[in-house]
C-alpha cells in the first residue's frame, strides 16, 4: 500500500529546512551522466532536526526520478542514490526546485550547465566547508568554470560555505567531448585520466 503524498506546502517547508541546515553541514552531490541523457546522483548531507526518511523521500520524489536507496542515520546523516531519466528531472524535485540542469550542444562538444538560485547570507567562519558537486560525464572534459578540478571525464567543484552563500546565483558549466559509442561500451566513457594530481580546468568565464 502506498503512503499518502505529502502536501506541497509541507514539502516546501521541509525543503527550506534542509537548505538552511546546510549552513551547519555541507552537501555532497556526485553524479554520473550517460550518453543517452540518463544517469545517477548520490547525495549526502546533515538533515534538519525532526527529519524522517519519509520526509526526505518526499523532497526527492519527482517524475523522472527513481529513488534507488535512502538512509537516515541516528546522527541525522542522510544519504540517497537517485536514478535520473533526464537531467531536467533533478530540478523537478522539491529539494532542488531552485536548481536547473541542462545539456546543450556546442559544435562537436556538449555542455552541462547547473544553475542554482539562492539567497546570499554572511558567514563569519570562512573555513566552513560548503557544497561539493562532482559528475562523471560521457566523454573527456575539455574545460569547466569556477575553478573546477578535472580528471579525465570527471569534473568537480568545491566551495567554502562563505563563498557559496556570497552570491544570489551560480552557473556551473563543463564542456566535454562525447566518447565514441564503441569506447563507452568497451568500459570507459573517456580517455584515461592523465597521471599526477588533477589540474584545475580552464575557466570559461
Amino acid at each position: 500500500m502506498r503512503g499518502r503524498p505529502f502536501p506541497r506546502d509541507v514539502l516546501c517547508r521541509s525543503a527550506l529546512a534542509v537548505l538552511l541546515s546546510l549552513a551547519a553541514g555541507c552537501l555532497t552531490a556526485d553524479g554520473t551522466l550517460r550518453a543517452d541523457g540518463t544517469g545517477t546522483l548520490s547525495l549526502s548531507y546533515i538533515a534538519p532536526p525532526g527529519a524522517t526518511e519519509a520526509s526526505q523521500r518526499g523532497l526527492l520524489t519527482a517524475p523522472g526520478i527513481t529513488i534507488q536507496s535512502l538512509t537516515l542515520g541516528g546522527d541525522r546523516k542522510f544519504s540517497a542514490v537517485l536514478g535520473v531519466d533526464d537531467v531536467a528531472a533533478i530540478g523537478k524535485t522539491p529539494l532542488f526546485r531552485a536548481v536547473t540542469v541542462t545539456k546543450t550542444a556546442q559544435g562537436d562538444d556538449q555542455v552541462l550547465t547547473i544553475k542554482v538560485i539562492g539567497q546570499p547570507k554572511p558567514v563569519k567562519d570562512k573555513s566552513l566547508a560548503g557544497p561539493k558537486i562532482g559528475i562523471t560525464l560521457p566523454g573527456k572534459v575539455v574545460e569547466a568554470n569556477e575553478g573546477a578540478t578535472v580528471d579525465g571525464a570527471h569534473v568537480a567543484w568545491s566551495f567554502t560555505l562563505a563563498d557559496w552563500l556570497s552570491r544570489a546565483s551560480w552557473e556551473l558549466t563543463a564542456r566535454y567531448h562525447p566518447a565514441a559509442a564503441g569506447a563507452e561500451k568497451a568500459g570507459g566513457s573517456a580517455a584515461p585520466a592523465p597521471s599526477g594530481a588533477p589540474k584545475p580546468a580552464a575557466d570559461t568565464k
